[in-house]
């Protein structure tokens, strides 16, 4: 598991999202035509603040949480699925950088969670596709009121 520390070390292009709900970065009506059967979200992240469940990255079309993924386990939500928590999976200590993967696919209606290359935990979602047309936002919820439990607070690298 040395291999992913080696990779980052010296990043100082990241993202770093403060620690206050002014914080974050927000899309809206973004369409999403080409990603509404399957969709994965991967990044290099680094704690820094320890908010009550931080949000790393929030799709919320037609008021629905279509996408909900966070820093330490709690939120890895997908698609009407309920909540896959996996705190007890995220054991990456605070200021180290972890590489973190969430998948989903209408082929299967399942999400799947890896960390650092290791799956940590899937779940069957509800059979539908994504919605089309939503907010998103990176490092808070997508809703117009921003929460301060949600804070993100860290960095994110090579998000894709």
């Amino acid at each position: 598991k040395q291999w992913y520390q080696r990779r980052v070390r010296g990043m100082s292009t990241a993202l770093r999202f403060g620690q206050t709900t002014g914080d974050y970065i927000q899309l809206h009506s973004v369409h999403v035509t080409q990603a509404t059967s399957q969709f994965s979200a991967c990044s290099w992240i680094r704690k820094r603040f320890r908010a009550i469940q931080p949000i790393v990255f929030h799709y919320y079309p037609n008021s629905i949480d279509d996408i909900l993924l966070g820093d330490d386990g709690y939120w890895n939500y997908m698609v009407g699925y309920s909540y896959l928590h996996l705190q007890d999976k995220f054991t990456v200590p605070d200021f180290h950088w972890f590489h973190v993967c969430w998948t989903w696919s209408a082929m299967d209606y399942t999400t799947r969670v890896y960390l650092n290359g290791e799956l940590i935990g899937s779940g069957v979602t509800q059979k539908r596709e994504l919605g089309t047309v939503g907010d998103m936002c990176l490092g808070n919820t997508a809703k117009k009121t921003k929460d301060p439990r949600f804070i993100f607070g860290g960095d994110i690298f090579k998000f894709n």
